[in-house]
């Protein structure tokens, strides 16, 4: 015992050699943990990855090192773990692990089912053991984070016209790089159509018919390139002023200058930004309606009294209409959306509710009085029947012997075999584009009971086909999504579509690059797909990412019971489940999403008094 409080030199010494003791058990301990996981690991990526150079190689060693660093780390912090927090984790790393796991067995094999039960149970619990312990080194700020009810307003003042002309000059470039704009997608259907005066429901009306205004305004002026410039032009504005409008609200919830710069440099310098705001195609327009509707209901989430406020309910309403407008499928995703919202926040959630439907009436509407007045023709009912085609016609492709003859007639009548042999896993279009829909609609009872009957005797096939047609969307490491057209800097296919469409005769639009370096750089890069040899930043052209980033987003909400959190991204949410039933994966489908989250996470962290990167050194 320390004699008047002081200790001797004695007990000094001794307790220096204990703690010397506990310090080197600690160590142990860890490079035996670290070893074990390092192993095994290892193990891992040489079986899936082929990454067979790490065996036997002083690179293992290093690798070794960081996981030791780590392991290190954990042990220091893992006290402050709340059981809660754990079980979030758990379900969070167990859902991402099965995800990369069935990925890497479809990828290579083929199938989802092709595997033995103990084996990829084993793969799943070992990555998500990784991804918890990686996770958990980040997630310790959560589980003391408290939402505030107020932020204090940032002294960063900068107008919102401001942010809109540094975006627009950031953009310039990528414009000039493929003057007059990107033609591709759909643009020279739609444009016809106007032309012919011959419309389709097929796309929306309200895009096909401002794009071809923009073109035939081209052809006043007696240059179809400067209708194209024009309405690359206005994508461009409306992008950027919605995006400043959201960074605006994001200087008034707190943003500080390093955020806005670095926001700023997200929207500038990542090239899918500027390269999809110049793409005449409508998820540009649709995810910058999203994108406003996200912001709407941050700020009438934060303070209840702005649903007093006309001007505030016009701009959310709007945007939900123009939401709807534009994606046939988001009138569906609003829908959906009121009963979670009326679950969410019950009585609450009314005002929430009311807007949500008087915008789909008002959608209603307008599409109505379009139809009345352009007598469109009816877009195809098997545009909806992507998966239920490609499962049937998956069958027919690889059980074609093995198939009773009544049940083999009733599948060629709907899908004939020359029809089937189109089969493509990762897209529906060779199958859905040549099925006689006036067959289905006939006998749709009977086609039902061909489906269900087809399910029954061949579920693995079923299961596979929507994993092969679905897997960009919940795969990170899926490649597919870049190679569903083809590939290739002189066919300007590949990752994003930039090859001009061919217009008939007089119509012809003609791409003048402006900055040709820029140009082939981004060719490089997303004809010849080679942003997949770029490590680690790759990955944030995965369309598969932002969809897991936006389940983490909400899952930390739910973490958190906070429904501020989650209320903003709900219909953005359900849109993004009807992609799954769609006919392909491709960036643009999720571009709403790619918008929106660098504004979501920052009104994520803006609304915690807790700053995650001091949580982190000080838990250290």
């Amino acid at each position: 015992m320390p004699v008047n409080g002081v200790l001797t030199a004695q007990e000094v010494w001794i307790l220096d050699v204990r703690a010397e003791k506990t310090m080197n058990h600690f160590h142990i301990k860890n490079m035996v943990i670290s070893i074990i996981i390092a192993v095994l690991l290892i193990g891992l990526l040489k079986k899936t990855f082929n990454a067979s150079a790490l065996n036997h190689s002083i690179w293992s060693v290093f690798f070794l090192a960081g996981v030791y660093s780590l392991v290190s780390k954990y042990e220091k912090i893992k006290v402050r773990f709340g059981r809660r927090q754990k079980n979030f984790l758990v379900f969070v790393c167990i859902l991402f692990s099965a995800g990369e796991v069935l990925g890497i067995y479809l990828t290579r094999d083929g199938s989802i089912l092709a595997w033995d039960m103990l084996g990829i149970l084993y793969e799943i619990l070992l990555i998500a053991a990784l991804a918890y312990f990686l996770t958990a080194l980040l997630s310790i700020p959560i589980s003391h984070a408290k939402v505030q009810s107020s932020c204090k307003e940032s002294s960063l003042k900068i107008p919102m016209y401001v942010t809109c002309i540094i975006l627009l000059l950031g953009w310039l470039p990528v414009l000039l790089a493929y003057y007059p704009g990107i033609f591709a997608y759909d643009a020279s259907n739609q444009v016809m159509q106007v032309i012919d005066n011959t419309y389709t429901t097929h796309h929306p009306l309200i895009h096909t018919i401002l794009l071809g205004t923009f073109f035939k305004l081209g052809q006043l002026l007696q240059n179809n390139n400067i209708g194209v410039l024009l309405y690359s032009i206005l994508q461009m504005g409306v992008s950027a002023l919605m995006l400043s409008w959201s960074i605006t609200y994001m200087i008034k919830k707190g943003l500080g200058v390093k955020g806005y710069i670095l926001l700023l440099a997200i929207y500038i310098l990542f090239p899918v930004y500027p390269m999809m705001s110049i793409s005449t195609t409508k998820d540009i327009l649709f995810a910058a309606f999203s994108l406003t509707a996200v912001v709407f209901f941050m700020k009438v989430s934060d303070d209840g009294d702005k649903w007093k406020s006309a001007k505030l309910l016009l701009i959310g309403g709007g945007a939900l209409v123009g939401m709807m407008l534009f994606r046939n499928n988001a009138v569906y995703a609003c829908i959906i959306c009121c009963p979670i919202l009326l679950l969410f926040l019950k009585k609450k959630g009314m005002k929430h509710i009311k807007l949500v439907l008087f915008s789909v009436l008002i959608t209603v509407g307008i599409n109505g009085g379009m139809n009345i007045l352009l007598q469109p023709a009816k877009g195809s009912i098997v545009e909806m029947m992507s998966v239920p085609l490609q499962q049937m016609a998956r069958v027919g492709y690889y059980h074609e012997g093995d198939l009773e003859e009544s049940l083999k007639d009733n599948l060629y009548y709907y899908i004939p075999s020359n029809v089937i042999n189109n089969y493509a896993p990762n897209i529906s279009d060779g199958v859905k584009n040549y099925v006689d829909e006036n067959k289905i609609k006939a006998s749709l009872f009977q086609f039902i009971k061909t489906y269900i009957k087809l399910g029954i005797k061949y579920p693995r096939e079923y299961a596979d086909a929507f994993a092969c047609l679905t897997q960009g969307f919940w795969y990170i490491e899926d490649t597919s999504n870049a190679e569903i057209y083809g590939s290739g800097m002189d066919s300007r296919l590949g990752y994003m579509l930039t090859n001009y469409k061919v217009m008939p005769k007089g119509y012809e639009v003609e791409h003048n690059s402006g900055f040709p370096e820029l140009e082939h750089i981004l060719e490089k890069l997303f004809s010849d797909n080679k942003y997949q040899d770029i490590p680690v930043l790759s990955l944030l052209f995965s369309p598969a990412f932002y969809g897991w980033a936006m389940v983490l987003y909400i899952i930390i909400g739910l973490y958190l019971k906070s429904y501020r959190i989650v209320v903003p991204i709900l219909i953005l949410f359900l849109y993004h489940l009807s992609l799954l039933l769609g006919p392909t994966c491709i960036i643009r489908y999720v571009y709403p999403i790619v918008i929106c989250l660098p504004v979501l996470y920052s009104y994520l962290f803006l609304s915690y008094k807790v700053s995650f990167v001091k949580e982190i050194v000080l838990a250290g």
